[in-house]
Parts: structure tokens; C-alpha cells; sequence
């Protein structure tokens, strides 16, 4: 007997894979919102190299220890904020009157990302209080600017992690726009506005004005 939730599960897994992170991060270099480069990137080299020759073998298995788990934090909002910008797009169909148009900063900054709101994803959150755990233990082991470097490479990390959840969730949000395009093509001029002011939040595009002052 064909099991439905197997299936949904295995498609999820096929959908969001390595391709889906490439994906994603040459995504944010087109948008210029490249979380891999820049000052903070730049930062985050140098402070890894520095602390591969400050740091001895059993603290730098702990560092090693807080890549995984940012990654892990990673992994988990390019999952999760692709169902919340798929759900934001359907709350804005079905529910235009009092829809919200900032989803994002409600949903994932506030939702995920802050506590109390990440407290409800545990793997998230548990992961979230690894990384405090470890970053605290490593500092105690450097000095005032190792302790910088390690700030820097949180930094980075983190930088990482919400540029990551910004494209997913556009992503999701655009997936669910095109579901409702396919079943009812007639009914959806009205999110033009809130895709507008999606993609103004999420600084994908700036108004009329803004431009205008920005050519002047």
C-alpha cells in the first residue's frame, strides 16, 4: 500500500538539495545581497585563519564543532522559511483585508530567528543554544582579539543564515503565487500589491522615489 506521507516526504527531500542551495546562493550574488562576500566574508576569513594557528587541537575541533551547527541552523531555515513564504502567499490570497505585509519580519525574524518564537522549532532552537555554548567556551580560551575573530566568524555565520531564510522564503512565497496563477489565473491581479510590498521588504526593490533620489 502506497504510503501518501513517504511520498511527500521523499519529494521534499528531492527538492531541497544540493542543487536548491546552490540555487540559492548564486540567487543572493545576482541579487547583491551575496551573504559570501563583503566586508563581514572578508572578516571571516581572516578570523578563521587566525584562529587556525591560535587555537589548539582540542579547540579547534570545537570550532569545527560551531561551523556544523550554524550550518545545521542554516539547512533548517532554508527548509523552513520556504513553507513560511508559501503559506504568506495563500494568507494574502485568501485573506487580503488583513493580510500581512511584513510576513517576513513577523513570521521568520520574529517567528525563528527571536526568541520566543524559535523556542517552537526545536532543532532550530537547540542548535541555536549549542552555538551560545560553544562560542562562550571558546572564548574564554582567547584574548581580546582572538575574541574579535571569533565575533567575526558568528557574524558571518549569521549574515549567512538570514540571507538564506530571505531567498527561501521569496522562493516559497513565488511558489505559491504560482500555484494560485495556475488554478485560478483570473483572481489573482489583487496580489500584485502585496507582491510588491514583499519584495519591498525583503529589499528586493525600493519605491519610485527612492530611485529617483538615488539617480540624483
Amino acid at each position: 500500500m502506497i504510503n501518501v506521507e513517504n511520498v511527500l516526504r521523499e519529494m521534499s527531500e528531492r527538492s531541497f538539495n544540493k542543487e536548491y542551495e546552490q540555487f540559492i546562493d548564486a540567487w543572493l550574488i545576482e541579487q547583491g545581497k551575496d551573504p559570501y562576500l563583503g566586508e563581514t566574508e572578508t572578516e571571516y576569513k581572516r578570523a578563521m585563519d587566525f584562529l587556525s594557528q591560535r587555537l589548539d587541537a582540542a579547540q579547534g575541533r570545537e570550532l569545527s564543532k560551531l561551523e556544523k551547527l550554524f550550518k545545521e541552523r542554516q539547512s533548517y531555515a532554508l527548509r523552513c522559511c520556504f513553507y513560511y513564504g508559501l503559506y504568506a502567499a495563500f494568507d494574502h490570497f485568501f485573506d487580503e483585508e488583513s493580510a500581512d505585509d511584513q510576513a517576513f519580519h513577523h513570521l521568520v525574524e520574529d517567528g525563528l530567528m527571536t526568541i520566543p518564537g524559535m523556542k517552537r522549532h526545536t532543532t532550530y532552537h537547540e542548535a541555536a543554544d549549542k552555538c551560545l555554548a560553544v562560542l562562550k567556551h571558546l572564548s574564554k580560551a582567547l584574548d581580546h582579539e582572538g575574541g574579535e575573530h571569533l565575533t567575526s566568524v558568528e557574524s558571518a555565520w549569521e549574515e549567512r543564515i538570514h540571507g538564506t531564510a530571505l531567498a527561501s522564503y521569496y522562493c516559497g512565497y513565488r511558489a505559491g503565487l504560482s500555484v494560485l496563477e495556475k488554478v485560478m489565473p483570473m483572481k489573482t491581479l489583487h496580489m500584485i500589491g502585496h507582491l510588491l510590498m514583499t519584495e519591498y521588504e525583503l529589499g528586493l526593490t525600493t519605491t519610485y522615489q527612492q530611485r529617483e533620489r538615488q539617480r540624483a
